[in-house]
């Protein structure tokens, strides 16, 4: 390389450093900022949070008569249910106590 090129080379590298500082970087959008964000996120639930409560206090409140009444209907239900099944075991005992029965005499 000889002195000629050399400064040729200089004064591309000159001119570009000079181009290239003219020129200003497109500016950063800001970050969003995380105590922010977070207290949004903590308002957001703390509304949904409110709207629930709210929606449960204006459900009707509960009559203990009518709640009396579910628990009988459902024990009537059952003690339907305990009737039928104790006859229908206690019809198969009988059954296998008339044919012991009758088994025994037919041997006398």
């Amino acid at each position: 390389m000889n002195n000629d090129e050399a400064a040729r080379i200089i004064a591309e590298a000159r001119e570009t450093v000079r181009r290239l500082s003219d020129k200003k970087p497109p500016p950063i959008p800001p970050l969003p900022d995380l105590l922010e964000r977070w207290k949004a996120d903590a308002d957001a639930r703390t509304a949904a949070r409110e709207a629930a409560k709210a929606e449960v206090g204006t459900a009707p409140k509960a009559s203990w008569a009518a709640i009396d009444e579910r628990i009988q209907a459902v024990l009537a239900v059952e003690r339907l249910a305990l009737a039928e099944a104790l006859g229908e075991n206690l019809g198969k005992l009988l059954d296998e106590e008339r044919a012991h029965v009758d088994e025994v005499l037919r041997k006398l």
